[in-house]
Order: C-alpha cells, then structure tokens, then sequence
C-alpha cells in the first residue's frame, strides 16, 4: 500500500517584488484527482533578496510539520496536483495581512476544484490569481494602497501514483525507513511586475519534496500533527500523548469514533 507526504521544503527570494521588503502569503495543498487532500497556508515577512525562507532542511518533520502534507495512500492510477502560490502583500497595513492568508487560499482551492480537468489546474490558479492583481482591493474591498502587491509564484504539478513510485528517492539521513526526493523549480513575476515603479522582476526559486513512506506510525505521526497544531502538554511543553491527542478530534472521551486518517492528513 504506497503512502507519500509532500513537503513545501522552501524558498530561495533572489530577487524581491516589491520597493519595501515583502511580506508573502504562501499557499500550499495537495488535491488527488482533484480532490482536497490537505492544505496549509502562512505569511513570511521582511523578506529582501537573498533571503531564503522558512529555513529549516528539507524533511526534518519536527521542524516543518505545518507545511507537511500526508501521509497519504496513493494508488498507481491517481492523479496528484502539487501546488503552491506565493502572493506579495507588503503594501498594506500590518493588521490587515491576516485577512488574507484564508481567503487567498479559499481563491487557489476553489480554482482548483472548478479547473475543467487535472491538465486544466495551473492555467486556472493563474487566472484566479491574475484576475486578483492586487489581492488587496478584491479581497478586502478596500482601495489598493501600493502597486508592488500581487502573485510572486504559483503552479501545480502533476503527478500519477505510478510516477511518484518511479522517482529516485534517496534514503533520509534521520531515519533510515524513509527516503525522499526534492524537486527545485524557479519562477519570475514578470507577467504582471511593474518594473518602472518596483524595480527588477521578482525571481523566486522553490523547493518541494515528495516522501515515500513504507509504512505510517499512527504515534510517530500524531506527535508530529500536534506539534504543527500546537497542541502540547503545557506541564512539560511536549506533544500530548497519543491518548490525549485524539480528544481535540473527538475522541472517546466524548463518545464517538475518530478517524485516522482524517487525525494525520488534517
């Protein structure tokens, strides 16, 4: 039974959008036959160019549980989208960025679920993201406050379960039971910078990877998700217990069935 989790390892900003330092909402989701298997989204801030981003080396879970996706089971014949957008916002007040993170992510999934097709998915977050430009005016209904705002990166790789089995994975130095293979992609805003008011285009380059799993520790797992949700034991600042886990989802302390798959991938 093949199971993979996908990994946003990082970015590299060699080349920022925007005259002040960017503030990115980035997306990332995986959709199997264009269904919603997991997704995340966070805000990396003051980045200038250089500056690479979250920082942590690929596939050391403990570090990038949020941005972990999986595992999942996989067949041969599925169909994977793997994507990611990143959307520059540093031309807005601080306390209004949070806003956005939701729906920016709402406007990629939902274009994902509409796309006419698994080979239509990239051209349809592109046009969603196009179509925002400046996500500050569309999103939030107010008057766009600078022009550097708007999408730095985006796309949706596809894969099929065969062809994630074909990759040359490379065992993990941390855990000999795990191997992994990581796949860099480079990207410009060039279709939509304006270089008279914001300088050079935006170039990015990305980093994600693809683990494959023989086998999932239901605990090994569970510890991992808590610490990307937060749920610790504050006696001791550690992960709660498997036994203590499962009661934020329902556990048997409130009587009703809770769902393994439902407690790793969420």
């Amino acid at each position: 039974m093949p199971f993979y989790a996908f990994v946003f390892g990082s970015m590299t900003v060699k080349f920022q959008r925007g005259q002040l330092p960017d503030n990115d909402i980035v997306t990332f989701s995986i959709f199997v036959n264009q269904v919603d298997r997991g997704h995340t989204v966070g805000t990396f801030n003051d980045l200038v160019s250089g500056a690479s981003v979250p920082g942590d080396p690929m596939f050391v879970l403990d570090r990038m549980a949020k941005w972990t996706i999986g595992p999942l089971h996989i067949n041969d014949g599925d169909g994977v989208n793997v994507i990611y957008t990143g959307t520059n916002v540093s031309d807005l007040p601080p306390d209004t960025q949070g806003q956005l993170e939701v729906k920016v992510l709402n406007v990629v999934l939902t274009a994902v679920i509409g796309a006419a097709g698994l080979g239509a998915i990239g051209s349809a977050i592109g046009g969603a993201l196009g179509f925002l430009g400046d996500p500050v005016g569309k999103l939030l209904g107010v008057r766009p406050e600078g022009p550097c705002n708007g999408t730095v990166f985006h796309d949706a790789p596809f894969f099929t379960g065969s062809g994630l089995a074909a990759l040359p994975y490379e065992q993990l130095t941390y855990d000999p039971d795990y191997s992994g293979y990581v796949f860099t992609r480079s990207y410009t805003d060039a279709e939509s910078h304006n270089t008279s008011i914001c300088g050079h285009i935006a170039e990015t380059e990305v980093n994600f990877g693809v683990m494959a799993l023989p086998y999932v520790s239901v605990w090994r797992w569970t510890m991992i998700k808590n610490r990307a949700r937060g749920f610790t034991d504050n006696r001791i600042g550690k992960p709660l217990s498997l036994q203590k886990s499962l009661v934020p989802f329902g556990g048997p302390s409130q009587g009703q069935w809770v769902s393994v798959s439902a407690l790793l991938v969420s």
